[in-house]
This record gives structure tokens, C-alpha cells and sequence, in this order.
């Protein structure tokens, strides 16, 4: 008879990159290759348990979802966000001066994967106000205060962001030609939630941060008159914009929570395009003008997020992850209709398009203006 025998087993871990190197994307291999540091400590017992159970085809979707890469899509949005702003107030500086506008924004858009971050959906919703008034001659200055609600939906996660922006602007004329000058800055609260699901394992990192950001626009451009009612507007401009995020952990999915230090990003683009406008009257002799504009957009700096997140159990080890690339050329169009209701006020419809090959962007607007 036998008692009190003891048996022991040595079971050795593999590595979670090896494993399935030739099936992982790059965010998925810089993960692999993270919970490897780490997959023999006594850290994240729960969550190595369940990946050791999965099979070897189910790991690289596991890896997406641990990775955070949803998260590359916000600098992105809020980036968007300061654009839109900006080409509202550079529309405006095209109207009479000496107004009060308001204007209601929809816009929507889609970004493409590129192998390394999933694709992703955008949605925005946003009102601007605005006061300008001529201050000498030829010289026009105003403030504009905007709101925006902005919505990006990706694989396994979804992000809010709420928009506050300020800007001051100018616009200087010389006869026919012009200097536009745009100063702005701007508050982003951001909502995210992650969820990571697969067998074994369940949870929703969420996670709530701020970026700050502040921007400047110039545009130099001349009108030459075609007609009594047309004219043609060829102009040149750049936009840049600089972005901040604080730093912020994840709660709510226990040992697949992540932690992000500060990061930045900046943003430099040149516009070469040209804007032809009309004067029209109806039958009952109410005037509308319409604008049609085309313009070619490149991006000088950036091109794609880069983040480097920790898990939060284990905190020293970051891994690097990327968001999708966006092309650097892009075309933006421009399909407006003023009408003049009254001697003192008019109303706007416009729509707006920028294309590329990886993304693309459709924002409609209507404004009301008040003028004396």
C-alpha cells in the first residue's frame, strides 16, 4: 500500500507570438510579444488561464481585442473635429460683414483598415455661433464658439467625444485680394468603452480622458470677376493644428485593463484650391447665390497614431500599437446655396466632401445670419 503520494507537473509555457506568428497583424504581434514578458509572473493569473485554453485560430482575434487599438482612432476624430471647425469659420469669412450666425453641423465618414488597426465609422453632430463686424476698413474680425458630438464605432469598441471650440478670426482685403487668419482652441472630453470577449474571458475597459488642442489657419487668395453676377476665387492656405492627451487607465475588464501615459500629435496641412460663386434671381425677385469649390489637400505630419499602452497589473512594460494609415493627398469639395430672405438676413445650405483612398469624409450645414 501506497499513501500519502504526491504527484507534481511541469507544464512549459509557450510563447503567445510564436504560437501564431505568421497569422498576427502587427498590433497583434507587439501585444503577443508583451504578454510574453510577463506570462510566467504571478500578474493577470485569470487572463493567461483563458488564453492558454484558446485554440491556436482563435488567438489573434483575443490579441485585437486586448490590444487597445481602438483607442488610435481618437486623436484622428478630434483632429476632424478642429478641421471642420475651422473650414465653418473660413466659410463664413466669405459673407457680409457685420453678422450674427448660427450655424447646425452633420457630417459622417469611414476610415479603411490597412492590415494594422480595424476599420472604423464616424459620425458628428455640432452647432457653431459666431459675431463679426467690419473694425476699419478693409479689415473684418470676429469670435465664434462651436459645440460638437462626435461617435467613431469599431471593431469590439466604441468612443464619444464632446467638442467645445473657441476661435478669433480676420480677414484683411486689398481690393481684390485677401488674407484670411484663424486662431482657435479647443476641449475634448472622450468617453471609450472596449469590450474584450472571447472563451474564458469577458469585460468592458472603459475609460474617460481629455485632449486639448489649439490651431491656426491662414489663406491668402484673389477674386477675379468673370461677370457682373461670377466670380473665380484661386486660393492657397495652410492649417495646423496641435493635439494633447492626457494620460488615463482603463477599469471595468479586471486583468485586460490598459494604462496610456500623455500623448501628442500634430498636424500640418497646405490647401491649394479655387472657389467659383454666382449671383442668381428668382422670378418673384429673391436673390441666391451659389458657390462650388475644389481644392487639393496634403498632409505634411501626420499620418497615422501611434500609442503605447501598458497592461495596468503589470505597468512597466508598454507595447506600441498603430492606427490605420490615412493618404497624405486628399480632395476636398464645396457645393453651396445662399438664399437672401430678407435686406437683414439670409439662410445657407452647404455641402462638404473631402476624399482619399483611405477615408472619406460628407458634412451638410445650414446657417442663418443676421446682418446690419
Amino acid at each position: 500500500m501506497i499513501t500519502g503520494t504526491e504527484y507534481g507537473m511541469l507544464i512549459e509555457q509557450l510563447s503567445f507570438e510564436a504560437v501564431v506568428s505568421d497569422l498576427l497583424t502587427p498590433n497583434q504581434q507587439s501585444l503577443a510579444l508583451n504578454l510574453d514578458s510577463f506570462a510566467t509572473s504571478v500578474q493577470a493569473v485569470d487572463l493567461f488561464d483563458a488564453l492558454n485554453m484558446l485554440p491556436a485560430e482563435q488567438l489573434p482575434d483575443a490579441y485585437g481585442s486586448l490590444s487597445g487599438e481602438q483607442h488610435t482612432h481618437t486623436l484622428p476624430q478630434v483632429a476632424r473635429a478642429s478641421h471642420q471647425f475651422t473650414r465653418i469659420i473660413g466659410e463664413q469669412l466669405t459673407k457680409p460683414s457685420r453678422t450674427v450666425w448660427l450655424r447646425g453641423i452633420s457630417g459622417l465618414g469611414d476610415i479603411d483598415s490597412d492590415g494594422k488597426a480595424s476599420k472604423a465609422k464616424h459620425k458628428s453632430h455640432g452647432v457653431v455661433l459666431g459675431y463679426d463686424s467690419e473694425m476699419q476698413d478693409g479689415l473684418l474680425a470676429g469670435v465664434a464658439f462651436g459645440y460638437t458630438y462626435s461617435n467613431v464605432d469599431m471593431h469590439a469598441g466604441g468612443t464619444g467625444i464632446d467638442s467645445y471650440q473657441l476661435a478669433a478670426y480676420s480677414r484683411k482685403q486689398w481690393t481684390d485680394n485677401y488674407l484670411n487668419t484663424i486662431f482657435g482652441i479647443g476641449h475634448h472630453n472622450v468617453n471609450s468603452t472596449r469590450e474584450v470577449q472571447f472563451t474564458g474571458f469577458s469585460g468592458a475597459a472603459k475609460a474617460e480622458y481629455n485632449i486639448d488642442a489649439l490651431g491656426l489657419s491662414l489663406e491668402v487668395g484673389r477674386h477675379y470677376t468673370l461677370s457682373d453676377n461670377q466670380r473665380v476665387t484661386p486660393y492657397a492656405g495652410l492649417e495646423y493644428g496641435h493635439y494633447r492627451q492626457n494620460g488615463f487607465t482603463e477599469t471595468g475588464a479586471v486583468d485586460a485593463n490598459l494604462t496610456y501615459g500623455n500623448d501628442r500629435m500634430n498636424s500640418l496641412r497646405s490647401v491649394l484650391g479655387a472657389r467659383m460663386s454666382s449671383e442668381l434671381k428668382s422670378s418673384g425677385g429673391m436673390q441666391f447665390d451659389t458657390t462650388l469649390g475644389l481644392s487639393w489637400v496634403h498632409e505634411h505630419l501626420y499620418r497615422e497614431a501611434s500609442l503605447n499602452p501598458a497592461f495596468a497589473v503589470s505597468g512597466d512594460v508598454p507595447f506600441n500599437i498603430k492606427g490605420p494609415a490615412t493618404d497624405r493627398n486628399r480632395a476636398r469639395t464645396l457645393l453651396g446655396v445662399s438664399a437672401h430672405l430678407s435686406k437683414y438676413s439670409q439662410l445657407d445650405l452647404e455641402y462638404r466632401g473631402e476624399f482619399a483612398d483611405s477615408d472619406r469624409q460628407h458634412a451638410i450645414a445650414a446657417t442663418f445670419r443676421m446682418m446690419w
